[in-house]
């Protein structure tokens, strides 16, 4: 069945305005509808059809793919598989959800190259067997074995199609009630020219009106009912969400024996604009309370405030509103599904492109971020003012075990009279001091003696053993520092080191703890680092073909990464490659399938398609009834014609016995499969049957 004219453009319309897709939906549809403008139709062959069916298949592919990737699918899946709990698992049905959605919505035109075909071929109808895998191998299978190939069913994709609009309309975000009033217009429209001609049309216009009253009385009944469950919000129904990163304190290896050599993997990349230096550390937080072995915040959860992006650039998150910072890096790192510190430049002022769902930051200066699983972004920094909170009495804390052995340092190094508002000297005098009595070493300061219970790990490093790691090095310069009443906190990070030009990569290993020592004159903190510089050979695995295989395979999950949460243009470069292949494959129709073009007079009309069964025996016993003075009236079945007419005194007594006939006609016209050799035998027996009871009915 064709549909009427302009039905399918303004289902286009309908679609792109519900979607979104507005100017998309006009442009398709007056392209589909200046079909009626021209006379020129096309003569596609079956394998032209089925090589646009490949074509739209691998529309719809790629859309899904598309869809599957920006939605973060992936991402949501490798999360419920590697941890499957409420949480992953609802994480991934809303990935699917969406998905599917944006799937749905993109059909009208991933199958519109199909329609169009069809639309400007000289086909009124498309044999299911191009479109359909299992038909085409049966059909295949038949000729092969020589069997009776099955009557071709032709159908006009004009209705699918409209269905497949509708459908996709539905994918909408409003609340309102233009999609149920659409609908139903075009539904009617769909409808009216096919009612059935046994009901005059003010029946079929009082049953219009009902059944849409009635349509839209349950769609008002939905909403209703889905407000009331969204406002009914039980205890019971509501999840806490936790975040897995925890900000607030740092587990430190101060006492233990032994140090957690870390790995190779690279965690943070980085590039500098025009061959710049990069940033020398990457802080992801600070703290203030040190308790052996951990450093704190000593704030709650609370402390931490919400960033509004820009509302012009919904990327932009001004960290210190106000100020801005020449210098710029550009950074890429993973967030964990529940939220991750970002590593950042000290003085960052600003951070750009940074597609996050949710920044927060501290008084500590740490700033911790929800999103995708991958982010790349610019963040502007330089020296001078930070977004930590001024020093205060909690930054010249010190704990009463370890006053002692800071004390015998600072009678060591004659600090006695440092000026808490001057003191580049002491801070000369601390690093030379460790840099020279003091070594880097993975393992604990553990002395050759057994040393005093009383003795804390903080007091044998400064005292007998002179050696320990990174957060040995930290801890014992901020509490040094607090000792001489400078405000001075314990920062932990990464330190950037490898790399050339203007690619760096920061690895695991290259974690790192450090001080933050309060500048009293310009009221901002600065980087002040005592760890030996030994410690970044001492720290890194060696080298090899192995590391370089890593490497490699670090650069492609990098890759796909980007490609996944839609931090790469490759999505769009997939896209355009399809605009070559949509050549090739108009090339393959036009020149070298042998394609012609033929034009249609306006005045010839398009010859009926041939039904299979038009064949069958029954419509010569229907010419003859009809001629004897009973003819079939419009829109009667073939089973009540023959009721009334076999009651009609005349051919009563006749005792004409048709049942079996009207049976094997309707299997011969509606079953796909036919009849059997024998079957179609039986149904000619059987009206020369009925034509022998008739007699000379006709000629009474």
């Amino acid at each position: 069945m064709k549909p009427p004219r302009f039905l399918l453009g303004a289902g286009l319309v309908f679609w792109g305005w519900q979607t979104g897709f507005l100017a998309i939906g006009v442009t398709l549809a007056v392209l589909l509808e200046a079909v009626h403008l021209v006379s020129t139709r096309l003569e596609f062959s079956d394998d032209d059809f089925t090589r646009i069916w490949t074509f739209c298949t691998l529309l719809v592919i790629v859309s899904a793919f598309y869809s599957f990737s920006t939605n973060g699918g992936p991402e949501s899946f490798r999360g419920l598989f590697n941890d499957p709990n409420f949480r992953t698992q609802a994480s991934a049905g809303h990935s699917s959800a969406r998905t599917a959605v944006m799937l749905l919505r993109s059909l009208p035109m991933t199958l519109f190259p199909f329609v169009l075909a069809q639309v400007y071929s000289t086909r009124e109808g498309i044999s299911l067997t191009m479109v359909s895998l299992i038909l085409r191998r049966r059909w295949n299978r038949a000729k092969r074995r020589g069997q009776p190939l099955p009557a071709p069913r032709l159908t006009h994709l004009g209705y699918p199609y409209l269905a497949i609009c509708l459908f996709a309309a539905s994918a909408h975000g409003g609340q309102d009630i233009t999609f149920f009033w659409g609908t139903g217009i075009l539904l009617i429209w769909a409808l009216w020219p096919r009612r059935s001609p046994r009901f005059r049309w003010y029946t079929c216009l009082a049953w219009t009106i009902v059944g849409t009253a009635a349509g839209f009385g349950g769609q008002r009944g939905i909403i209703q009912l889905e407000r009331f469950l969204e406002g009914y919000n039980p205890q019971w129904l509501s999840v806490a969400a936790r975040r897995g990163s925890d900000p607030q304190q740092s587990q430190t290896d101060i006492g233990e024996s032994s140090r957690l050599k870390l790995s190779a993997r690279i965690v943070v990349r980085l590039e500098t604009p025009d061959h710049h230096p990069p940033p020398t550390y990457l802080r992801e937080a600070s703290y203030r309370r040190y308790r052996s072995p951990i450093w704190s915040t000593g704030a709650t959860r609370e402390a931490f405030q919400t960033v509004t992006p820009d509302p012009e650039m919904g990327t932009s998150w001004d960290l210190q509103p106000g100020v801005r910072k020449a210098a710029a890096v550009n950074l890429a790192c993973y967030l964990a599904p529940k939220g991750s510190l970002l590593p950042l430049p000290s003085g960052v002022s600003r951070l750009d492109n940074l597609a996050a769902f949710t920044l927060q930051n501290n008084s500590e200066g740490a700033v911790l971020a929800n999103g995708p699983g991958l982010v790349i972004f610019d963040a502007h920094y330089g020296p001078g003012q930070t977004m930590d909170s001024p020093g205060t009495a909690d930054d010249l804390e010190v704990p009463p075990k370890e006053m002692a052995a800071l004390e015998e340092v600072i009678d060591e190094l004659h600090l006695r009279d440092t000026d808490p508002a001057h003191p580049e000297a002491a801070l000369r005098t601390i690093e030379q001091y460790f840099q020279r009595k003091f070594r880097y070493a993975l393992g604990g300061a553990e002395g050759k003696k057994a040393a005093p219970a009383e003795e804390t790990p903080l007091t044998r490093f400064l005292l007998r053993t002179h050696s320990g790691h990174c957060e040995y090095f930290a801890t014992a310069t901020v509490l040094l520092l607090r000792e001489l009443k400078i405000p001075a906190r314990y920062a932990v990070g990464f330190s950037v080191h490898e790399g050339a030009g203007s690619h760096y990569v920061v690895r695991q290993h290259d974690g790192h703890a450090w001080c933050l020592v309060w500048h009293e004159q310009g009221k901002y903190w600065e980087d002040y680092d005592t760890t030996p510089t030994s410690w970044m050979e001492t720290d890194a695995p060696p080298t090899g073909w192995f590391q370089w295989l890593g490497d490699g395979w670090s650069r492609l999950v990098f890759e796909i990464s980007r490609l996944r949460w839609g931090q790469s243009n490759l999505r769009q470069y997939l896209l355009w490659l399809l605009i070559p292949a949509l050549g090739l494959l108009a090339f393959q129709i036009f020149y070298r399938g042998g394609i012609r073009r033929r034009r249609q007079p306006k005045s010839v009309a398009v010859p009926p398609p041939v039904w299979p069964g038009l064949d069958s025996e029954f419509f010569e016993l229907a010419r003859r009834l009809a001629a004897g003075g009973f003819p079939r009236l419009p829109g009667e079945s073939a089973h009540a014609w023959l009721r009334r007419v076999g009651g009609n005194p005349i051919l009563a007594n006749r005792g004409i016995q048709w049942s079996e006939l009207i049976r094997l006609h309707y299997q011969y016209r509606f079953d796909p499969r036919g009849l059997t050799p024998p079957d179609r035998q039986r149904l000619s027996e059987e009206n020369r049957k009925c034509l022998a009871q008739l007699g000379d009915f006709a000629e009474n």
